[in-house]
């Protein structure tokens, strides 16, 4: 692995485990709207950066903000989450102007709130940003998780946006082809699916 989003789930038997687990994985752990309480510092790396040939690609990792929602509050103390969309609002432009990443995925621990298809409300908005992510400008890719749907591969607003199914039952897998033009690269096109592990 390469990346992770922290999710809900690694705060369920609090910090101490979550943080152990931190320091023996050999990738970092993302979440750029966990901040602490008080300061508004990022609590876990907000972004990684990976080098792919000529390609920066910058890698963004987001979690719910509905963690006090679900968990007991000394399994966060000290912590904050924001709404996701802000944070990738805060730190896309830090992705692709300081940077200067070529490509931009975002890991967000989160599903849609809003049908894939249609577009209608489901009344998860509390803690689903996957919609209002793909408005975010900057995003090439979207990977998603949290609501154990699968949603293979398509385009949002422009961004390609998947998730797979629940209990690593399925992976996403994409691949992207790139072109240069005026002197920055661009996608020029792309195939995905869910695969079953």
């Amino acid at each position: 692995y390469q990346a992770m989003a922290v999710g809900n789930h690694e705060f369920n038997f609090g910090l101490e485990p979550l943080r152990r687990a931190e320091r023996q994985a050999g990738f970092p752990f993302l979440a750029a709207n966990c901040v602490r309480a008080g300061s508004g510092e990022p609590a876990f790396r907000p972004y990684t950066i990976l080098e792919a040939g000529p390609l920066k690609v910058g890698v963004l990792g987001l979690i719910t903000p509905n963690v006090p929602g679900w968990e007991k509050p000394e399994n966060y103390t000290g912590l904050e989450f924001l709404a996701m969309d802000d944070a990738a609002h805060r730190w896309l432009p830090v992705l692709r102007g300081e940077e200067g990443c070529d490509v931009v995925v975002v890991l967000a621990h989160t599903g849609f709130e809003r049908d894939a298809e249609t577009g209608d409300p489901d009344g998860s908005a509390h803690e689903n940003f996957a919609w209002r992510l793909s408005e975010v400008p900057g995003i090439d890719l979207l990977l998603t998780g949290h609501t154990h749907r699968d949603i293979p591969p398509r385009e949002l607003h422009g961004v390609i946006v998947a998730q797979p199914e629940a209990r690593a039952s399925r992976l996403t897998r994409i691949d992207l082809e790139l072109e240069r033009e005026n002197g920055a690269w661009r996608i020029a096109s792309w195939a995905g699916r869910n695969l079953e592990t």
